[in-house]
């Protein structure tokens, strides 16, 4: 079965020529116009207009300097897999707890970190592309397991991206006609629309995704994903639960973590080297400063261009700072490895596919240094 693989070049530009995907029905635009009203009139918010996204923040955070970029490019990514062409503009707001408009506070208190409708996405991080996702799919009327089962399918982190690490045994139907988001199991209904979605692409699921209107059923969900996909629900949760083994011969299609966006670095003898100044002001830094606390990360691409076993060893200038290392294939198949690194594994050879992957570099106020070194028995290109 034929493995298609998105242009990277692409991913920044999104799709050429498709329609703009639908808008949020009027019932919705009550709701989305009445918070859009209370955080516009916030005189302390300032915005950064991006070439995709109008980026805003409260006055009391510091934005730092690669969030515009960030969300910028999410938006084109998550276009060139979804296949579609999103509204505009779009608009981000990344909130103080302070500025959070009056009729969300409760369910702020109750959990809620953002929240994407309509043309406008808030969040209490400041750059959460999970929430840019709802905006980008227009889903609001969409079954709400399916709705956020899209944005943790596309911007989550997963140890492994191919078919066998994200299946278990448990059964995603008892979660599918959740009324609402809050009674959502997120990593369950991210695994299932992940797998949908390597197997079978962005097209039958973006028409199913639109057909839904509430109240949620089983019943509609089933005829609406027969009629999306010209096949049962039940046969597809049943190759879902068993496909523990599943091999790259099932998977047609990428999801491509938006760590993939960050900048390539170049190969010198049999290494790869990657500096990173974790500092605001550093141009690929992608966070904020919050209570005098920076938070955030750096996105970096390296193209393996022979498959085998590596090293990868991290180091930093401060020797009591513990980075998280965010580290994966920016393809589905074949497979490589993915998952976290810190000092202590810097002897543990790992099998890596030829192609791009990503390291996500997480770390607070320091400099971090991370070496991908081919092992030497191995024949250099």
């Amino acid at each position: 079965m034929k493995h298609e693989r998105a242009d990277r070049e692409g991913w920044r530009r999104g799709p050429e020529g498709l329609p703009p995907t639908r808008r949020w029905t009027p019932a919705l635009t009550v709701v989305a116009g009445a918070f859009l009203s209370q955080a516009a009139c916030l005189p302390q918010f300032e915005q950064i207009e991006g070439e995709r996204v109008l980026y805003e923040h409260s006055a009391s955070l510091q934005a730092c300097a690669g969030n515009v970029d960030h969300m910028d490019a999410a938006v084109a990514l998550t276009e060139t897999m979804l296949g579609v062409r999103a509204p505009a503009p779009l608009r981000y707001s990344w909130l103080a707890k302070e500025d959070i408009p009056r009729s969300r506070r409760k369910w702020v208190a109750q959990g809620l970190e953002g929240e994407g409708l309509g043309l406008h996405a808030w969040a209490l991080a400041p750059a959460e592309v999970h929430e840019l996702v709802h905006l980008v799919a227009q889903g609001d009327n969409a079954p709400p397991f399916f709705l956020e089962g899209l944005a943790v399918a596309l911007s989550g982190f997963d140890d492994n991206p191919t078919l066998g690490g994200l299946l278990g045994d448990s059964d995603p139907r008892p979660n599918m006609a959740a009324s609402s988001t809050i009674e959502v199991d997120y990593l369950t209904a991210g695994r299932f629309v992940k797998f949908l979605l390597l197997r079978h692409g962005p097209n039958p699921f973006m028409r199913f995704y639109h057909m839904g209107y509430p109240p949620h059923t089983m019943r509609k969900i089933r005829a609406n994903f027969a009629r999306a996909y010209g096949r049962s629900l039940d046969d597809e949760v049943d190759e879902y639960r068993v496909s523990q083994t599943a091999s790259c011969d099932s998977i047609r299609h990428d999801v491509v973590p938006f760590a993939c966006l960050g900048p390539v670095v170049a190969r010198e003898g049999n290494a790869w080297t990657i500096d990173a100044d974790m500092d605001c002001d550093s141009t690929h830094f992608v966070g904020g400063v919050a209570h005098e606390r920076l938070e955030g990360w750096m996105d970096y691409t390296v193209n393996i261009d022979v498959p085998g076993r590596h090293y990868v060893q991290v180091e930093t200038a401060d020797s009591e700072v513990e980075p998280e290392i965010n580290f994966g294939p920016c393809f589905a198949c074949p497979e490589s490895f993915s998952g976290n690194f810190d000092p202590d594994d810097s002897q543990v050879p790992r099998q890596l596919a030829a192609g791009l992957h990503y390291i996500r570099v997480h770390a607070f106020d320091s400099s971090v240094r991370v070496t991908i070194r081919r092992i030497a028995s191995q024949p250099q290109g």
